[in-house]
């Protein structure tokens, strides 16, 4: 039996590698040893990657807006997470041919003839006005939120009728982010979407309470 190599130091006594005596082919193996520790880092890093692009893959939410005009006069105003992954909505804008409006009050007065004025209450709008917070939520997969609807009135039914009629001129953007924090600012309608650090905090956030 042939016992490898030993070096005697004033400490210890370390054995040594096996060599072949033949310089060249010992640089050799030695080189190849490295390079396939590396191969296998490698290796490693890009599965340990791989798996966890996966997983992101699989909480990936994507949040759209969701306007439905009913029958019997009813229109609702919802965002939908049509990912397969939870949603956290942190920011909802709702613009009006262009210019920002903050609350369904607004919007009313803005599209459809509300009296103006601060006096102006959910409880004195004719119709069914039902209203939903969409800012700070967590929407899971295939979750619908309502964000306002509103259905007609024997008081005055030509108000939901001209909702109905103006939704084709409600534009959104909102701004949401994954469980593990990708966040991304989104129009709401279109696949395109922004990539941001973090959702910005929205002076124009539609508030149900203004």
């Amino acid at each position: 039996m042939i016992e490898p190599p030993v070096e005697i130091g004033p400490d210890d006594i370390h054995a040594q590698p096996t060599r072949t005596g033949r310089h060249w082919f010992d640089l050799t193996m030695a080189l190849l040893a490295i390079f396939l520790s590396m191969v296998s880092l490698y290796v490693a890093f890009d599965h340990s990657k791989a798996e966890r692009e996966l997983v992101q893959a699989n909480s990936w939410p994507f949040v759209q807006e969701n306007t439905t005009v009913m029958s019997r006069g009813a229109t609702e105003i919802a965002v939908f997470n049509a990912g397969i992954g939870p949603a956290k909505l942190h920011s909802f804008e709702v613009f009006y041919k262009g210019a920002a409006v903050h609350s369904p009050i607004e919007l009313l007065q803005a599209c459809c003839g509300l009296p103006l004025g601060p006096q102006t209450q959910y409880s004195s709008i004719p119709g069914d006005l039902s209203v939903g917070n969409p800012n700070d939520q967590v929407l899971r997969p295939g979750q619908n939120l309502r964000v306002m609807s509103l259905s007609r009135s024997q008081a005055e039914p030509t108000l939901s009728d001209r909702f109905a009629s103006a939704v084709h001129d409600l534009t959104f953007r909102g701004c949401f982010c994954s469980v593990f924090d990708e966040c991304w600012i989104s129009d709401l309608h279109r696949l395109e979407v922004q990539n941001v650090a973090r959702c910005p905090i929205r002076p124009d956030r539609f508030k149900v309470l203004e």
